[in-house]
């Protein structure tokens, strides 16, 4: 029953970068490898819409991607200037915390993603997290054809 309700919330098109291996990997019930696969494909959006380098990765990449801009020094290439200082510190957090919680584990052992709303969910907010990068670097969104990463 929760695997049926989990392709449900999926059943709708996913970000282009995700469509064949995560939703392939997620069929299959190899939950681990599509919520590995939508993270890094937002690890890789924030890397490519910021111009940082491959140095950087995981937490490390977010924080300096979003740094928040403070007492007139400037932040990360992705952190918004328009925003009030908490909501870009709360940007930074976020992308820095679905980073850590959800591909630094699978990055480093083997995760047991054995509930399929879970990966559902993760999928999702990763799905969500693709866009973020790609509006503030000021390229199409994933509505649009070929979606940010295109860009690549």
């Amino acid at each position: 029953m929760k695997r049926l309700e989990a392709l449900e919330r999926l059943s709708g098109s996913l970000h282009p970068a995700l469509e064949d291996t995560v939703r392939t990997n997620f069929a299959l019930g190899d939950y681990e490898t599509a919520c590995f696969a939508t993270m890094k494909a937002v690890e890789v959006a924030v890397r490519d819409a910021s111009g940082l380098d491959n140095s950087l990765v995981g937490v490390k990449l977010m924080r300096a991607a979003f740094q928040p801009h403070q007492n007139g020094k400037a932040g990360g290439p992705l952190a918004d200037a328009e925003a009030e200082g908490g909501e870009q510190e709360a940007a930074s957090a976020l992308f820095a915390g679905a980073m850590g919680a959800y591909k630094n584990p699978a990055s480093h052992r083997t995760v047991n993603f054995d509930d399929p709303i879970e990966a559902a969910e993760i999928i999702q907010r990763g799905a969500g997290g693709l866009v973020w990068p790609c509006r503030l670097a000021g390229w199409p969104t994933p509505a649009r054809e070929g979606g940010c990463l295109s860009r690549r």
